[in-house]
């Protein structure tokens, strides 16, 4: 239960941090997952555009799959911190 917790809350991360890239490459943002939530994905940006980022996502990538392999929930969790 505590896995699918945290990974539900993961690809949560990854989709708003994919937006925060879409919008920091100008991209068209009809392609939002989260449009819903425009002025917080402008503000991530200042913080989460560029290779932030893109780092971001990959730490989030890595935690995903690394729930996926079974590995404790707690230490991920953990490990993301110190990532981010």
């Amino acid at each position: 239960m505590e896995r699918d917790h945290v990974a539900a809350h993961l690809r949560a991360m990854a989709s708003l941090l994919r937006d925060v890239e879409v919008l920091a490459t100008r991209a068209d943002v009809r392609v939002l997952a989260n449009s819903d939530v425009r002025p917080d994905l402008d503000r991530l940006m200042k913080s989460f555009g560029g290779d932030r980022g893109v780092r971001a996502f990959t730490a989030v990538d890595q935690a995903l799959t690394a729930l996926d392999e079974n590995a404790n929930a707690k230490i991920v969790a953990d490990w993301l911190v110190l990532q981010l």
